[in-house]
Formats: C-alpha cells, sequence, structure tokens
C-alpha cells in the first residue's frame, strides 16, 4: 500500500522524466515538427478548399470566359 507521499513522490519523477525526454529527444527536432506540423495543416486545409470550391470556382471561371469571349471584338 502507497501512502499519499509516495504517489506524489512518483508523479514528479515521471513528470521529470518525460521532461528529461522532451529535452533531450523532442527538443532539437521541435522547430522541424512544428513546421512539418504547420505544412501538414496547410495542405489539408488546401485539399480540403479545393474539394469543397473547386466546382464552384470552375463554373465561375466557365462563365467568366464564355462571357468575355463572347465580347465583341
Amino acid at each position: 500500500m502507497s501512502t499519499g507521499a509516495e504517489g506524489k513522490a512518483t508523479e514528479v519523477v515521471l513528470i521529470f522524466k518525460l521532461h528529461q525526454i522532451y529535452t533531450n529527444e523532442v527538443k532539437p527536432y521541435h522547430y522541424f515538427y512544428s513546421h512539418l506540423f504547420v505544412l501538414c495543416l496547410i495542405i489539408i486545409f488546401y485539399t480540403y478548399y479545393t474539394i469543397l470550391f473547386g466546382q464552384c470556382f470552375f463554373v465561375l471561371n466557365r462563365h467568366f470566359l464564355r462571357t468575355t469571349s463572347s465580347m465583341p471584338q
């Protein structure tokens, strides 16, 4: 049976270990991963909006081309 103090001590050690792992392993690559994450978000949103509004833009573009091509020279 563990008392409350022992549980708190193991919690602190665990947090310290996680912090150590973060500073040694993750931090050197932190900027790389954050940039990669942002890049992935941009790609996801770009494809999402292309799928969502692509057809709409295509129709508008075709309509615009039709009106400009039928204009008298």
